[in-house]
This record gives structure tokens, sequence and C-alpha cells, in this order.
């Protein structure tokens, strides 16, 4: 691996002659070493451990022909089955829980909390054509960010995606992107290429940060991400102010803080709480305005398990009431 790096530095010019090409090759190895443990198979695909419940990152279409569980293999840990708990079509990602019948140590990837920005340096681990199942080792792609997309249907591939020149190739797809300080800012999706398959372009394309919280919303978390969603926050004269009553806050409520950060809108609120929950936190604290007394408000961010169980437990109940009423009614017959 050391040898692959050394020549890719060699690669870059101008940008690596400025500095010791030795200590950027070690610096490199260092992040490429501990962020590799992190990195599963999908299938014959790719896929990223994130946060500290084994939870897994990977495309939409990675995981479409498997009905409700994925095969998993940890490369040095061994083989596994992961649950797949949400997935977004538009968006191509899904997320998975691997399936554990015993304590093992895993390593996971720590989310980016900083947008990428065109030029900056990023790298793909991967298994491109099946190698990484051969070397045990996934495979390293290095290069730039090319454009990050504002604005809906900018790239043909994803809307609000990272288009990036570190190759993607079959195989790739499901693994993560990843900056210089060794942090997750996006999961590596599809290449454009000419003459049907037979011409790369280079064009590669990434799903954003913005999908993934989205998806952590969606299978993770309902209470907290619904509150959030239904409050209709808009910013009024600098200051976060909540459009809808739900739950204890009220119309007009003005969001002061989250855990004693200050947010600039919903959007940026929901991508904290993605990271808290996906840390293991199980709550957060808001502090509000509400007629000009500040307030405090702690909202529960549940699990999925723990959402099923009290559906689990409503639908019973649900059913030993109806049953129960038939009962009487026969009775007062």
């Amino acid at each position: 691996m050391k040898s692959i790096l050394c020549v890719v530095c060699f690669l870059m010019g101008p940008f690596f002659l400025q500095a010791d090409p030795e200590k950027i090759q070690e610096e490199l190895h260092e992040v490429v070493t501990s962020t590799s443990k992190a990195f599963a198979h999908v299938g014959l695909a790719s896929g990223v451990m994130i946060g500290d419940k084994h939870y897994i990152l990977t495309n939409e279409h990675v995981v479409a022909r498997f009905k409700k569980e994925a095969p998993i293999t940890i490369n040095g840990v061994g083989r596994f089955k992961a649950k797949i708990l949400a997935i977004d079509k538009d968006g191509d990602a899904a997320l998975l829980e691997l399936i554990l019948n015993k304590e093992v140590k895993l390593s996971s990837i720590r989310l980016a909390e900083d947008k990428v920005t065109p030029g900056q340096w990023v790298f793909t681990l991967g298994n491109p054509y099946g190698v990484a199942t051969q070397t045990k080792v996934p495979s390293v792609s290095l290069g730039v960010v090319c454009s990050q997309d504002k604005e809906e249907g900018v790239h043909p591939m994803y809307d609000n995606g990272i288009q990036t020149d570190a190759s993607i190739n079959p195989g790739n797809s499901g693994g993560p992107v990843i900056n210089m300080k060794g942090e997750f800012v996006g999961i590596a999706g599809k290449h454009r290429t000419r003459f049907g398959n037979r011409c790369q372009t280079g064009s590669n394309f990434a799903v954003g940060m913005d999908v993934v919280l989205g998806l952590v919303d969606r299978a993770k978390v309902f209470d907290g991400y619904n509150v959030v969603k239904k409050l209709n926050t808009s910013v009024k004269s600098k200051i976060l102010k909540v459009g809808n009553s739900v739950s204890e806050f009220k119309k007009d409520d003005e969001i002061v803080c989250l855990d004693g950060k200050v947010f600039e809108d919903g959007k940026n609120l929901l991508g904290y709480m993605a990271r808290q929950c996906l840390h293991g936190v199980d709550s957060c604290t808001f502090e509000i305005k509400r007629a000009g007394k500040k307030m405090s408000i702690n909202i529960k961010l549940r699990t999925v398990k723990e959402i099923e169980k009290e559906e689990e437990s409503k639908g019973e109940n649900g059913e030993e009431k109806k049953v129960r009423r038939k009962k009487t009614k026969k009775k007062k017959k």
C-alpha cells in the first residue's frame, strides 16, 4: 500500500512538491490504514461502518437485490448478516444494522461536520472488480472534490451530490469517500462512461451528507426527528422560529440553542441530531424563548427497536380489547 501511495503522491505534482513527499506519504498511509478498519464488503460491493451500534452505509442499488438482509464481510473479523433498516431509492443510499450473535470488536468512521469544497483532497475505499475480495485490503483511490451540488438537478447522477475525480468503478459502489482528516463525507456511487461501459470519463459521483443524515432520520430516530420536521422552523431577523405547535413546542417559540449549540436553520438541527444519535446519545435539550421567557425542552431519541416494541405491544393490546368487546356483546345478547 505504501508503494501505491508513493506513486500517487508523485503523480499529484506541484502540490506535493511544496511539502515533504515522505511526510505526505506517511500521513496518507496513517489515515488510510485507520479508516480501512471500518470498511465492509456488502455482497460483492462496498460499505462502511458508522456510529457505535454496528451500522453500515452503502448504496441502495447495492442492496436492491436483497429482501430484508444483506451478506457482510469484514476483513479480519468474519462474515455476518445485516438487517436493511432504511433505503433511499432517489438518493441511492441504504442504512443497515449488523446482526451479531456474540460480541466482536469493530471499528467505525466518524462523520464530517464541515461540508466539502471544490479542490479539497478526498479518497475512496472500495472493492473495484473484486480486487479487495482477493487482497483482503480495500482498494484506495485518491482525488479531489470537483464540485459540490447545491442545487437540484445540476449533476446527472445525484441531487445534492459530490463530483470527484477519485476513481469509482464497479465494486466501489457503497464505499466511503473520506477527507484527509479521516472523516466520512459521502458514499461512492456511480461514474459516467462513454460507448457503453468501455470508456471511463473520470466523472465520478458520490451521495452527499444530506441524504445520509436523512436515512438516519428514518431508520434510527422517529420522535426527535419528526418533532423537528413538524416544527416548520424559519429564520426571521436572524432568529430561528417555530412555525407550528408540536409536542411541547408552541408557534413562535424562538430556538436559542440545542445542547448549548446555536444553529442557523432546521437542516443544521437535523444534522447535529443525526450525528448525536449515531454516537449513542438518546436525548437532547432545546433552549427556547417563549414570550420573552427562557425554557428548556428535552427530546428523547428513540431507536427503531424501541418503536417496534411499542407498536407490537399496542397491537397486542388492541387485539385483546377487540376480543373483550366481542365477549361483552355476546353476554348482553
